[in-house]
Parts: structure tokens; C-alpha cells; sequence
């Protein structure tokens, strides 16, 4: 059974666990452009390496929600701006669905997971949650959550797993070849 985390220091705690862990197991390529429309900004982007998957941390932002910031994509360094695949929020003072990241607890192994809500966005046509859902050919899971509330995720990896860098990169692969589908 998956249970939300849901207090503040719970997820402040497990946000640096995520990012030590995807440090340690990727390379600082240095500060690069990461490209937002309109605009781009320039932070330290963690990657595998060329093709493979790259990561940048924010936060926290305040975009509407405070959240931490999570992007990751295919890295790419030849081009002038690393392209978002997809970014993995996680809301800091209170979980909402406006969201898609979010932390959860297996009662039964004691893992933390990464999860998202399934719920993709691009600003495209035939691009959203339940045509991503469809194409992924996953069931979300659900979560417990307090109050006897419901959420459901997929899970992305779990942060102590040696092949947690495999587990994400599986799941921004899945994103931009979905994307590209709908192009």
C-alpha cells in the first residue's frame, strides 16, 4: 500500500534526497540555457551523457503553487538550449493536483517513490493525461491519502534504488516519444 507524504518537512526531506542521489549518479555538465517558451534560463544541468537523460533543479518557485522544481530531458550538447522533456514538481506546502509530482510511501517496504499523476502537458493537440495514460498501456496505482482521500500516480523509481537514473530515464523516454507521436 502507497501513502501520500504530505507534511512539508517529509517532502523537504525527500527533495535532497532525490537531488543528492540524482548528483551522485549523474555528471554536472556545467551551468546550460534550459529552454522555456518564451524565455530560457541558465542553471546547473546534471546528465548521463549525450542522448541519455539530463536533470536541473529549481526551487523553491512559485508558479501559482510553491513547488520544487524537477526538469528532466534527453540531453543534447551540441544544441544552444537543453529541451524540457518533462518536469516532476513536487508542491511544498500542500498537495494539489494542479501538481503532477509527488512523493509517496510503500507501507510495506518502507521505499520512497517518485510519482507522477500521469497528467502531461506540451500545448499541443492530442497531447494530455488520459491519451498519455492510453499510450503508456500503464494503470495508474493509488495512493492513500489523509482525510480517507485517493490519489493515483505512476510510479517513476524509488530514490534509494541504485538504478533510480534507469527507472526516470525510462519514463522521460516514454514522454518524449509520446510527445513526438502527437506532433
Amino acid at each position: 500500500m502507497l501513502t501520500l507524504i504530505e507534511d512539508r518537512k517529509s517532502k523537504e526531506t525527500e527533495q535532497s534526497r532525490l537531488e543528492d542521489n540524482l548528483k551522485a549518479a549523474l555528471t554536472c555538465r556545467g551551468n546550460l540555457k534550459i529552454g522555456f517558451r518564451p524565455k530560457t534560463v541558465e542553471i546547473p544541468v546534471y546528465s548521463a551523457g549525450d542522448g541519455r537523460l539530463w536533470v536541473a533543479f529549481g526551487g523553491p518557485t512559485d508558479a501559482g503553487v510553491r513547488r520544487y522544481w524537477n526538469a528532466f530531458g534527453i540531453f543534447r550538447p551540441q544544441r544552444p538550449s537543453q529541451e524540457i522533456t518533462i518536469e516532476i514538481n513536487i508542491p511544498i506546502d500542500r498537495n494539489t493536483r494542479r501538481v503532477v509530482g509527488f512523493f509517496a510511501r510503500d507501507e510495506d517496504t518502507g521505499d520512497i517513490l517518485l510519482m507522477h499523476s500521469g497528467g502531461i502537458g506540451g500545448g499541443r493537440h492530442g497531447i494530455g493525461k488520459h491519451a498519455f495514460l492510453d499510450r503508456l498501456g500503464e494503470t495508474p496505482v493509488n495512493v492513500a491519502a489523509s482525510g480517507g482521500r485517493v490519489w493515483t500516480g505512476i510510479p517513476v523509481g524509488k530514490l534509494a534504488d541504485p538504478d533510480l537514473v534507469r527507472s526516470i530515464s525510462k519514463f522521460v523516454c516514454a514522454v518524449g516519444e509520446f510527445k513526438d507521436r502527437a506532433a
